[in-house]
């Protein structure tokens, strides 16, 4: 090994009171990246990699962790360069603002089962 280097697949830094407030993972048992947690312990927000696409993302949660706002590049959409993504507290997908492959603006709004659904009052 290298001189200086600290190997670890997890590190976890706490507060004063011993609460784990930052954590990076080498994503073992969640994706890898640095996961900052609320005074509950939940995962607030993160920043990493996708394991499966090898893209990176980012992802803010709300404070009781029921929905998340995700940012990623090239998230698993077909003809979807980049796009963020507003999950509800069931873990699905249920708005996406994106660009296309040539650059063009993509929005949807999702059922529960995932099938975009029409524009609703105010819509266009």
């Amino acid at each position: 090994m290298e001189e200086g280097v600290i190997r670890a697949r997890r590190l976890e830094i706490t507060d004063g009171e011993g609460r784990v407030r930052i954590r990076l993972s080498a994503g073992s048992d969640e994706m890898p990246g640095v996961h900052v947690l609320n005074g509950r312990g939940h995962v607030a927000a993160s920043v990493g990699i996708n394991p499966r696409t090898d893209e990176p993302y980012v992802v803010l949660k709300d404070t009781e962790n029921e929905a998340e706002i995700i940012l990623a590049i090239k998230p698993s959409r077909e003809h979807v360069h980049c796009g963020l993504s507003l999950v509800d507290r069931r873990g699905r997908e249920r708005m996406f603002l994106a660009l296309g492959d040539e650059g063009e603006p993509i929005f949807g709004a999702l059922d529960e089962e995932g099938n975009v659904s029409p524009p609703g009052p105010g819509g266009g």
